[in-house]
């Protein structure tokens, strides 16, 4: 129905495809500055395909956080981010005459957020570090973002002036690790809880080493 309404040139409003694309962003700037008492940081939850729900948190956001799994379609997809959003190459099988965001936001002048982080999750720890497995792809992912990085450096956030030399650089400042939370991640979404929140001694380890590995990534944001 939305992307109906947005490429409806009988409508009596200019650029229906900019108006119903910046709503969200028009209700967020509303809310907040009604509040003005309070500091605002607000985290928007998307699914991963770039449905018009995604495009609408784009046009908000001033920045974004990429959670990719260790697997080839999390590859996929971060390529297909890349081209959509920000214009970097077009990932083969993709049909080229496709209309991106990035054209469209464009052509309309909605937002286009930058980069922070992009975490690679749900990794399987063996002591202290991630699965041979995992890393791997973790890797290549890595080498993905880094590539685009090369590419167009303004597509993520300035780090107060740093540029990257190499994809080691480019990993310890734009990426982090989270671990799979296994059962305890099944349990806090169950019951709706925060991990500090979840009794149990036989879950103890595994919650502190959650909170740990999720302390790290708030603490390379701004």
């Amino acid at each position: 129905m939305l992307e109906h309404t947005r490429q409806g040139p009988w409508l009596p409003i200019s650029d229906p495809w900019r108006q119903v694309t910046s709503c969200l962003d028009q209700f967020i700037t509303k809310f907040t500055q009604s509040r003005k008492d309070q500091d605002w940081v607000v985290f928007i939850d998307t699914n991963p395909a770039l449905t018009v729900y995604t495009e609408m948190a784009l046009a908000a956001a001033d920045r974004l956080i990429v959670p990719c799994s260790a697997d080839v379609y999390s590859k996929q997809a971060l390529s297909v981010l890349f081209w959509m959003v920000y214009g970097i190459e077009s990932p083969r099988g993709f049909l080229l005459n496709a209309v991106t965001y990035k054209e469209e936001s464009q052509k309309h002048t909605t937002r286009t957020p930058k980069i922070q982080l992009i975490v690679n999750n749900r990794h399987t720890i063996y002591g202290t570090r991630a699965a041979k497995a995992f890393l791997g792809v973790s890797s290549e992912i890595t080498a993905t973002a880094y590539s685009a990085y090369q590419k167009k450096k303004e597509c993520f956030v300035d780090l107060d002036g740093h540029i990257c030399r190499d994809s080691e650089d480019f990993r310890i400042r734009y990426t982090c690790q989270t671990r799979d939370f296994h059962t305890t991640g099944v349990v806090a979404m169950r019951h709706g809880q925060p991990f500090y929140s979840i009794k149990g001694a036989t879950r103890k380890p595994e919650i502190d080493s959650s909170l740990e590995s999720i302390q790290k990534l708030v603490q390379m944001l701004p």
